[in-house]
C-alpha cells in the first residue's frame, strides 16, 4: 500500500498497487459500516 496526501487529521488518501475491484469492493463496504466514515 503506498500512503498519499493527509490532508488533515480526519481525511486520509491511500493506494492499493496491484490489486483490483474485489478488494476495494471489500473495503468500501468495511467503512460503510462505520457511520463515522464518508466516502
Amino acid at each position: 500500500m503506498e500512503e498519499g496526501l493527509r490532508e488533515n487529521s480526519r481525511s486520509f488518501t491511500f493506494s492499493l498497487v496491484n490489486e483490483d475491484h474485489t478488494l476495494a469492493n471489500a473495503v468500501r463496504f468495511t467503512l460503510n459500516q462505520n457511520p463515522t466514515v464518508e466516502l
